[in-house]
């Protein structure tokens, strides 16, 4: 009995602090789960696509001629694009193409350019990151 009341006055196992404690946890884990359990939020890692060694990264700039859906539906395709918009303005699209060596790289542009759609093509290497942010909602397909 004397070793209970020690450790329940040094906020131990049995202590009004730790059983509050454990409270409070099963209280936050059973706001997080139910949301979960019913897909209402998804929690996800986000890795920073910054520059680094182990990865090549380009831009492109393309022109498209005609019906640009089938430079859309390429793009939505393809893996190493990393980062595609629609734009207007000089380009038609722009996006960002990731690989590990160069010719993975390129052959995502050479994909490209066999599109007959595809009127102008223009790249350009990724030198510095200057900003990269996170701070967004996270599974939200962007539609070109």
């Amino acid at each position: 009995m004397g070793a209970s009341k020690s450790s329940a006055k040094r906020g131990g196992i049995g202590s009004a602090s730790t059983l509050r404690a454990n409270s409070d946890f099963a209280s936050a884990r059973e706001r997080v789960t139910k949301p979960l359990d019913a897909g209402v939020i998804r929690i996800s890692a986000i890795q920073p696509g910054g520059i680094s060694r182990s990865r090549f990264s380009i831009g492109l700039g393309i022109s498209a001629r005609g019906d640009v859906n089938a430079v859309r539906e390429l793009i939505l395709a393809t893996p190493a694009i990393h980062f595609a918009a629609r734009t207007h303005g000089s380009f038609d699209f722009i996006a960002t193409v990731h690989g590990q060596v160069s010719s993975e790289v390129l052959a995502t542009v050479e994909s490209l350019r066999t599109l007959p759609e595809v009127a102008y093509l223009d790249s350009w290497t990724h030198l510095d990151l200057v900003k990269e942010g996170y701070a967004r909602s996270v599974g939200h397909e962007l539609r070109l």
